[in-house]
């Protein structure tokens, strides 16, 4: 496969083959992906096989992120053959994809699950009414706030975006001062500046 650079002319494209996963990750949504392209992952993509993959390094180590496509038509086997030599690494690899591997090659795969990097669903309306036992935590924090601090709600508009600019970034600084895992605080803020350039904050 021959990888290369790739900018947001192959959203289309790409999002063709991106809606057919049958689980959605958000590390490969498009703007994920731009964000990515910068060091230190350095991604970079290839289409073959009917599916798209991307490549880059993470932790130090080349790795490939899950191809992107339809599962069920790809010849895993011929792939894997052609494509992927022994001590190949992959990373964040959806849970129904891996079950697929696993149901091909067995023991022939390390399988590592790594529970920091799952993704979660949000559900917008039971958030904003934090309703329930498992929101119970967030309901008392919202209590504190509202008792102890002075405080305006306001639609967010490009008027508001240099004051929250201003807020990502005295956070990430805040955050980069205090973990282990700076390359994923350096990726969310590459994701954040990306959907900036092309006006999606």
């Amino acid at each position: 496969m021959e990888f290369y650079e790739f900018d947001k002319t192959d959203n289309e494209k790409y999002l063709t083959y991106y809606v057919n996963c049958m689980q959605l990750s958000s590390d490969l949504s498009p703007y994920s992906l731009l964000a990515l392209r910068d060091e230190p992952i350095g991604a970079r993509r290839a289409y073959e096989y009917g599916l798209c993959f991307h490549r880059g390094c993470f932790g130090g180590e080349l790795c490939f992120g899950p191809p992107v496509g339809v599962w069920d038509a790809a010849d895993w086997e011929e792939i894997f053959a052609k494509e992927f030599p022994s001590g190949t690494v992959f990373w964040g690899i959806p849970e129904l994809l891996m079950r697929k591997w696993v149901s091909i090659f067995g023991d022939s795969l390390e399988v590592l699950e790594s529970r920091d990097d799952w993704d979660y669903v949000l559900y917008t309306k039971r958030m904003a009414e934090t309703k329930g036992g498992k929101l119970r935590k967030i309901r008392r924090k919202l209590y504190h706030f509202r008792q102890n601090y002075s405080y305006e709600v306001d639609s967010l508009t490009p008027e508001l975006f240099d004051e929250v600019i201003k807020f990502h970034e005295e956070q990430t600084e805040n955050l980069l001062a205090r973990t282990s895992v700076k390359e994923r605080i350096l990726f969310d803020n590459s994701n954040f500046k990306m959907s900036l350039t092309w006006g999606t904050l």
